[in-house]
């Protein structure tokens, strides 16, 4: 069995120093190393270096999908920037994952320090003491944009070797971020009063608005350009810091599909065209104009990912049917802004 012992091990060999000895591994206070649903453990783990001094690291597990799991092996072994490092014991292995209670149910138990637990679903990351934050400096931005168009181009059509990557072509979009995503929670929200006088009146124009879309999916993935290893989930909440830097967590709903897509919903036009930069001095260019009309229309995907959550807290929290919740309509109608 591959145990979590045996995780830490091969950690610290691969990412630390290559004649580490593990020593005391202690359970630490919960933190805020991601947002994606999964059980996460943070520890502070001793080894003794080449030199014989005894130093300690503070250390993340983090239960897995083997997507996820893959995504981040291929990744380190790339030596790419904005990536915490990482490592996990298997690459083969895909099962549910537990998950922590949700609202209404008992909190999950405390963990448990078993150093001979199974591990095979688990990553061990370094932790990242910056946490997040939702009004990050220019330089940041900048060299997040940077790092991600790093990860980008080095995956830039290699659709061959990330066979294993699910893939968002329009059928992709029409099925899960449109068909189950948008239209159960819209129609739903129609059997409110208060919705069909504020916003029934969109009904027509959000279909009209989706087949526009479901178009532009089908163009960026026919043309074949701009196809690489996405995040799809890239937001303010999934980029953390630590001692300036910027790093991309919780790939777990990685695909392979257009890089548009990661842009609009953490960078604006203006940051948007400092990727682009970065973009083309690692060998793909793509004309200005080009990049922005992408751009903004990619900020649809955006907006239809997550409506449906907005119409959920639109109906549910309180103040109930507050309007600022459902701006997101917006980028569902109009896409990305360009100023």
């Amino acid at each position: 069995m591959k145990t979590l012992k045996t995780l830490f091990e091969e950690y610290l060999k691969r990412n630390v120093d290559p004649a580490a000895r593990l020593g005391k591994v202690e359970l630490l206070p919960v933190g805020n190393q991601g947002f994606s649903g999964s059980v996460l453990v943070y520890y502070a783990v001793s080894y003794e270096d080449s030199r014989g001094q005894i130093k300690t690291v503070r250390l993340v597990t983090k239960n897995a999908p083997l997507t996820e799991r893959r995504v981040l092996q291929r990744l380190s072994e790339q030596h790419l920037p904005g990536l915490a490092l990482s490592h996990t014991l298997d690459l083969v292995t895909d099962k549910p994952l537990g998950r922590p209670s949700g609202a209404g149910q008992p909190p999950p138990p405390p963990p448990v320090l078993d150093l001979a637990a199974d591990a095979s679903m688990l990553i061990c990351q370094q932790y990242l003491a910056g946490g997040t934050t939702d009004k990050p400096s220019p330089e940041f931005k900048s060299q997040a944009a940077v790092s991600l168009a790093a990860i980008h181009a080095a995956n830039l059509g290699n659709q061959a070797e990330l066979s294993w990557l699910p893939v968002t072509d329009a059928a992709f979009y029409n099925t899960f971020i449109v068909g189950k995503s948008l239209w159960p929670f819209w129609e739903g929200s129609l059997k409110v009063p208060e919705f069909v006088e504020r916003f029934g009146h969109l009904t027509p124009v959000i279909e009209e608005t989706e087949q526009r879309f479901l178009r532009f999916a089908q163009t960026l993935w026919e043309e074949g350009d701009s196809l690489t290893l996405v995040h799809a989930d890239l937001h303010s909440g999934h980029v953390m810091a630590d001692q300036g830097q910027p790093y991309f967590i919780d790939w777990g709903q990685a695909h392979y599909g257009s890089l548009y897509f990661d842009l609009p919903n953490y960078f604006s036009a203006q940051e948007a065209l400092e990727y682009r930069v970065a973009l083309a001095r690692l060998g793909h260019e793509i004309p200005q104009k080009d990049f922005l009309e992408r751009y903004h229309e990619a900020g649809r995907y955006v907006g239809f990912k997550y409506l449906s959550y907005c119409l959920w807290t639109w109906q549910n929290l309180e103040p109930k049917y507050d309007d600022s919740r459902l701006a997101i309509i917006e980028m569902v109608l109009n896409g990305t802004p360009l100023n």
